[in-house]
C-alpha cells in the first residue's frame, strides 16, 4: 500500500511467478473527502426527508456505541 495506508488512494500488488518477481500492478482508487461527507450526505438526507432517525445507523445502535465508548475511558482512565 501507499503512503498513508489508512487512506491511501491507490495500491501495488507485485506478484511472483516461477519465483520472478514480476513487474508491480497498480489500482487505483480514488476518493472525495476523508470519509465522513457520506455520514453528512446521509445526514442531510434524513433531514430532507423529515426523517427522524437513520435507517442506516438506528438511534440504538448510536446510543450502544456511545456507552461502549464511555466504558472504555473509564475502565482506562481516559479523561478530556
Amino acid at each position: 500500500m501507499h503512503p498513508r495506508w489508512h487512506h491511501t488512494q491507490k495500491v501495488s500488488i507485485t506478484k511472483y511467478i516461477d519465483g520472478k518477481q514480476q513487474e508491480p500492478e497498480t489500482q487505483a482508487f480514488p476518493y472525495e473527502g476523508w470519509g465522513y461527507q457520506f455520514e453528512a450526505e446521509h445526514v442531510m438526507q434524513c433531514m430532507e426527508e423529515g426523517w427522524m432517525e437513520s435507517d442506516i445507523v438506528p438511534l440504538d445502535f448510536s446510543l450502544d456505541l456511545c456507552a461502549t465508548l464511555d466504558a472504555i475511558r473509564e475502565r482506562i482512565g481516559l479523561r478530556y
